[in-house]
């Protein structure tokens, strides 16, 4: 099993805190992970828009401010103390049972740490225990923005172009499980090494009525990008992937989230994450179920429909969120 239901959303209404969230923590064997295969030689790439400039960037690459363990293990809500984790540590614990007690922890240490976790309030991501990103460059173009501060669409963006080996598809879950934030494309990873960070494009934003005018600047390249990588892969992708963007184009301002929206109930809704992560990776809660979704043939990835339930599993009710 390789995804949990942490249901502790009553944390701390003893001592009148109030709730904790419940949250679904995902590892990272339920992620889609390519390898190329033959006319191949570039990975998929993503967009990311971040304040932090190119040079610090190139020495860190994009790395999660937590982790799942370090976040959720040991949570204090008030006056308690309650281990998030205790279920998904018993588990590792029989699956490891076989190692010796030094590498046995060493282990459950290294799986609770190459994990995820989605919010079952709104099936989003926290962003302390990921990295984020976008399949759709003019959602990362349009960031920076809040709603609340309009001016922060005169600023210039810088939009980050990486490659990546592997994601997890959260819009396509979010696409029936919460449709007001599948707009963003977003794919989730647990970092990506200064490698495969391209370089980064300036966009110049403009706001018009309901719109953003995206305008394209300049670009900067992390590396020379001449050579392949290790693997193969074409450091030199960058060049055509910048040529390829629009030099002017226009996004939609986001929906803001309506509180009346339909959606499903924690538990059943857990039970359609499952479900979603299975047809979206080629595997079960339990093991790999084989498939060749993830090979990149011909410079093309196997694009996967988003996630639709069976029609007994359609009706919803209001959140309680």
């Amino acid at each position: 099993m390789s995804i949990w239901r942490l249901p502790d959303g009553k944390l701390g209404s003893a001592s009148g805190v109030g709730e904790v969230p419940e949250i679904a923590v995902i590892h990272r064997e339920m992620f889609r992970s390519f390898t190329l295969g033959s006319g191949s030689t570039v990975y998929p790439y993503a967009f990311r828009s971040d304040t932090r400039p190119l040079e610090e960037i190139a020495r860190t690459g994009f790395q999660p401010r937590s982790t799942v363990l370090a976040k959720y293990d040991v949570v204090n809500v008030g006056l308690e103390t309650h281990r998030r984790l205790r279920q998904v540590r018993a588990a590792l614990a029989e699956k490891f049972a076989a190692d010796e007690e030094g590498e046995r922890t060493r282990k459950i240490t290294e799986y609770l740490s190459s994990m995820v976790a989605v919010r079952m309030g709104n099936v989003d991501l926290d962003n302390d225990c990921a990295v984020c990103f976008t399949r759709d460059y003019k959602i990362a173009g349009l960031f920076p923005y809040d709603p609340m501060k309009p001016e922060l669409l005169k600023e210039r963006a810088r939009v980050y172009i990486v490659r990546l080996k592997g994601w997890l598809e959260t819009y396509r879950m979010q696409a029936y499980l919460a449709p007001h934030l599948a707009y963003s494309k977003e794919v989730a990873t647990l970092g990506v090494p200064v490698s495969d960070v391209l370089g980064c494009v300036y966009v110049d934003r403009e706001l018009k009525g309901g719109h953003v005018v995206l305008r394209k600047g300049g670009s900067e390249q992390i590396g020379e990008g001449e050579e392949p990588g290790e693997d193969g892969s074409d450091l030199n992708a960058f060049e055509k992937i910048v040529a390829s963007l629009p030099d002017e184009t226009t996004v939609a301002l986001p929906a803001q989230k309506d509180s009346s929206s339909l959606m499903l109930l924690p538990a059943k809704k857990f039970e359609h994450i499952k479900k979603a992560l299975e047809g979206l990776t080629g595997k079960t809660v339990s093991g790999f179920r084989g498939g060749d979704d993830n090979v990149i043939r011909d410079g093309k990835l196997t694009e996967l429909p988003d996630y639709k339930p069976p029609a007994e599993g359609q009706q919803r009710v209001v959140s309680p969120y």
